[in-house]
């Protein structure tokens, strides 16, 4: 016979082990993901493989001069079929109701993206995203979900960087090193989001 305490420590533990949030072998006690948790976990990891993208190139772009046009309008194109996927993916998932037009926008965008200034179009796909979060931060408060404090700040930072790389005033800098750490900046945002969303999903999943 366990004590009132000794019940209380394993009712946590169990609950703790319920709560899986990447696609590991399953361990004992441990509750089988439902469909719509799996689709869950996998638009969130195809948003943080884009995150790792945009860091790497960002961590290129500080320490090595080049154009990272192309470059950068393919990875735009790339989070635009990761967001078209994630909306035929979604289900009942009401997170991703709108998801297909951010997918036409950031593909547009990463196709001008490849031909025209780099900064300009980057300010551009970064106020697209805080519309994303906006939008997300307004359905997480929608369900009293705690985390839309943070998804309203990485929006408003994330619509700060995109206005000051429209309006570049940093003359005295190399631009393709102010992207770089603006791109660092908002992978490591947007990482941060994606894992408290996969953290904290047992609340409105």
């Amino acid at each position: 016979m366990y004590n009132d305490k000794e019940k209380v420590r394993k009712s946590k533990s169990s609950k703790k082990k319920q709560r899986r949030f990447f696609f590991l072998p399953l361990k004992d006690n441990e509750r089988v993901l439902s469909a719509s948790e799996k689709k869950y976990f996998k638009i969130l990891n195809g948003n943080l493989i884009i995150n790792c993208l945009l860091i790497v190139l960002g961590v290129l772009l500080c320490f090595l001069a080049f154009k990272a046009n192309i470059w950068l309008g393919l990875i735009f194109i790339l989070y635009g079929i990761v967001k078209f996927l994630a909306f035929l993916l979604k289900d009942d998932i009401s997170l991703f109701d709108f998801n297909i037009l951010y997918a036409i926008g950031s593909i547009i965008i990463g196709i001008i993206t490849m031909f025209s200034s780099v900064n300009v179009m980057l300010g551009v796909w970064f106020i697209l995203i805080c519309a994303e979060d906006l939008e997300l931060m307004f359905r997480l408060k929608r369900v009293e979900e705690k985390s839309w404090n943070f998804s309203l700040m990485v929006s408003v930072m994330v619509l700060f960087i995109g206005i000051l790389l429209m309006v570049n005033p940093f003359v005295n800098l190399s631009l393709y090193q102010v992207v770089g750490v603006f791109l660092i900046l908002y992978g490591v945002l947007s990482s941060t989001l994606c894992f408290l969303l996969k953290s904290r999903s047992y609340s409105f999943i």
